[in-house]
């Protein structure tokens, strides 16, 4: 019966209806006329059986049938897989600096996704530097030293630690516990830095958003982390706002103010786009209204500059910070991050690919970036982002290393890893606490598992820690 589909058996049905028939209609005589309407009504009623008969066998014989109307394409796997990213043909590929088949996946923990890029990238170029050369090397980057500071007080340890310390701490353990161990000190690190771009911010992210508050109400997602850390000043603001600019709708209109909305009004008749426009008293009193909702905007603009500045981007630097907010890193932030660490971000968007795959002269001119860093650096990074996902180009460019950290990564997050376990969500404390006992050399605390020291959580004096272990994604 299993070489059997619903094909064959509805076939084998029909045929035996049609035989039937045609038996009973040979032994009657009936007029021409009759036959030909008869015969329409046998083969009616044997595609009617046709496709009755399939579902019949689905019923019957559920687990042999094949889908009778579009079969599925694929099936549920236990373990994730990471998802195809390179369409490109070899062509294109050529256009296009990324190489997309040695992209290296990572997590979403906590949105760290864009963070955990850095991890796996910093991790690999910072292990290849030779011992001797990484005093020369720290004196020629102090960042490194500085993050040194925020990882000590990320982890409340008892000292500072040096880069040795840290790498040895990174490399003992799995790639998916690497990115629970480093990415949330690499956020910390960029509340620190935050401040320092104040001026950047207030122009590409607070008068944004400031603007669509007090024109709407709302803000969009991606301002929501300026929003939520400034909220009552916004809500301040918005008042302030309301006020001036009803008190300046009230006002009598001036002629001033009609020559200016006529000349405004009659530059937009010379754009091709509005040749139809006709002006009219209803236009010039809107332009006037809109005049002066801008003349408020930039009247009242300094207060915000001045929040901004004194303690808006600090509010908003401690609320990017923090991990338990899960706001995911933008592409000019992790650009500024990697700046302070002497490595250029290059941006991709399957966008920004697709233009440059079919543009050859914007192709030569980006390489398919969506955004290009500014300046020299010791390492550049690729990193894709798919929007609501970032991952990147293998340090190193090795198609070896790619295929062994995608291997790794998924395998380690659903087996070897102990603290970041895809699937199953932990608190970030727990890791808190387990690295502040192994770098400040308690005894107590159980190293995370790794392939390295695997034999450690076997031994007796270490099931009861290994029953109480927890794991998160």
């Amino acid at each position: 019966m299993k070489a059997l589909n619903q094909y064959t058996f509805a076939g084998a049905a029909t045929a035996l209806f049609l035989a039937i028939a045609s038996y009973y209609l040979k032994s009657v005589t009936i007029s021409a006329a009759a036959l030909s309407f008869i015969t329409v009504g046998v083969f009616s009623s044997a595609l009617v059986l046709f496709v009755a008969a399939q579902f019949a066998y689905q019923y019957f014989f559920a687990e042999t049938a094949v889908p009778a109307i579009s079969p599925l394409t694929s099936t549920p796997t236990v373990k994730p897989t990471p998802v195809p990213e390179n369409t490109l043909t070899a062509d294109a590929q050529k256009k296009i600096r990324i190489n997309m088949n040695k992209i290296c996946q990572t997590s979403g923990w906590y949105n760290n996704c864009g963070l955990n890029c850095m991890t796996h990238f910093m991790f690999t170029k910072l292990s290849g530097i030779p011992q001797k050369q990484f005093a020369r090397f720290l004196k020629q980057n102090p960042e490194y030293d500085s993050f040194l500071s925020t990882f000590q007080s990320y982890y409340e340890l008892q000292q500072k630690p040096n880069w040795q310390d840290v790498l040895k701490l990174l490399a003992s353990h799995t790639r998916s516990d690497r990115e629970a161990i480093f990415a949330p000190v690499l956020r910390s690190h960029i509340g620190k830095i935050m401040p320092s771009f104040a001026k950047d911010f207030f122009d590409t992210k607070f008068v944004v958003a400031l603007s669509a508050y007090i024109t709407t109400g709302r803000v969009s997602d991606v301002a929501n982390p300026v929003f939520a850390s400034n909220k009552s000043f916004f809500e301040r603001y918005k008042t302030d706002f309301t006020a001036a600019l009803e008190a300046a709708k009230a006002g009598k209109i001036t002629r001033a103010e009609r020559a200016h909305a006529n000349r405004n009004l009659q530059a937009k008749q010379k754009n091709v786009d509005f040749k139809d426009f006709v002006i009219t008293e209803e236009a010039i009193l809107d332009n006037i209204q809109h005049m002066r909702k801008s003349a408020v905007e930039d009247e009242m603009l300094p207060i915000a500059e001045a929040h901004w500045m004194s303690q808006g981007c600090k509010a908003y630097a401690d609320y990017m910070a923090d991990l338990e907010k899960a706001e995911m890193i933008s592409a000019d932030q992790l650009q500024w991050l990697g700046q302070q660490f002497n490595i250029g971000v290059e941006v991709y968007t399957p966008a920004s690919i697709e233009r440059a795959e079919k543009d050859p002269t914007l192709a030569q001119i980006n390489h398919g970036m969506q955004s290009k860093p500014g300046g020299q650096f010791k390492w550049t990074i690729r990193v894709h982002n798919r929007g609501i996902h970032w991952t990147f180009e293998e340090a190193n460019e090795s198609q070896t290393a790619t295929d062994e950290h995608n291997a790794r990564f998924y395998t380690d997050g659903t087996k070897e890893s102990q603290y970041k376990k895809i699937g199953s969500p932990e608190s970030a404390k727990s890791i808190i606490k387990a690295i502040q006992g192994i770098m400040n050399g308690a005894k107590t605390i159980t190293p995370l598992r790794s392939a390295g020291n695997k034999k450690a959580l076997d031994k007796p004096e270490n099931q009861t820690a290994k029953k109480k272990k927890k794991t998160l994604h």
